[in-house]
């Protein structure tokens, strides 16, 4: 069977992973009960912030269990991740000693159970879906390419042409343009130590500065705002790359080039 054009998750589990998630356990378990004492003696809005940020931990634990663990399970891990939010609701309702509780309480306590679980279950499971390198048993790296590229104008035409020609990706994406542009595309390059990496085009457009979300006191005269159009044009398409280090050499003089006719101007 031929490969997919789009990077999938191979679903592995190595020894390491499982590992990785036993040790967040413990880190977890302890975390859970220095929270539970700190919740303990703390006010309610210093409770409440607390929560966030044990949800946010809970969070990173998850990720760092995934990536340390090379756990490449979206599917896996995201249960794991609610596992371990699951384990710290449990550790620090049972030490907080208040078991019993009116209606308003229990909804509080389901509340809080929600926070510690879905938190690190989108988190586990968005770090093992990302770029695997098999070839060389690493995460690929992610680099964002710091130039533009001409606004891809039928996204839905590119992304067929790439899907059944990843080799056309050159000649698709072109060459990169001025930074000055309105209208253009954006890389984001999945570096791998193979033959194979990933790439994720997105489409972008200036916002009129009324339109713009953030407040006006925080956007200058001269500052200008882009958004994306619509969902990218392809993610994490596999293209073929004989030497990744050279293209992006190329990109990066680019980028340079452009930074010194600026300078010049």
């Amino acid at each position: 069977m031929a490969p997919s054009a789009y990077y999938q998750p191979s679903l592995q589990v190595p020894l390491s992973g499982k590992l990785a998630v036993a040790l967040a356990a413990i880190v977890t378990l302890s975390s859970a009960l220095a929270y539970a004492w700190a919740s303990g003696v703390s006010g309610p809005m210093v409770s409440f912030l607390l929560a966030g940020a044990m949800a946010c931990w809970l969070a990173l634990v998850a990720g760092l269990a995934a990536h340390l663990g090379k756990i490449r399970h979206p599917v896996w891990m995201g249960r794991a991740g609610a596992g371990l939010g699951l384990l710290a609701w449990c550790v620090q309702w049972w030490a907080s000693g208040e078991y019993a509780a009116d209606g308003f309480t229990i909804l509080l306590w389901m509340a809080e159970c929600l926070l510690f679980v879905l938190p690190p279950r989108s988190s586990g499971a968005s770090r093992a879906r990302l770029p695997f390198c098999d070839e060389v048993s690493a995460w690929a790296k992610r680099i964002h390419v710091p130039v533009q590229f001409a606004f891809i104008d039928d996204p839905e035409a590119a992304r067929r042409r790439l899907e059944s020609d990843p080799a056309s990706f050159f000649d698709i994406i072109g060459q990169p343009i001025d930074p000055e542009s309105s209208r253009f595309s954006e890389l984001t390059f999945y570096r791998c130590g193979g033959k194979t990496s990933f790439v994720t085009i997105e489409n972008f457009v200036e916002i009129a500065p009324e339109n713009t979300p953030l407040p006006k006191g925080m956007v200058g005269e001269k500052a200008r705002s882009f958004g994306q159009v619509d969902e990218p044009v392809v993610e994490l398409l596999r293209i073929p790359v004989a030497d990744p280090d050279l293209v992006l050499r190329r990109w990066e003089e680019a980028a340079a080039k452009f930074s010194d006719e600026e300078v010049d101007a």
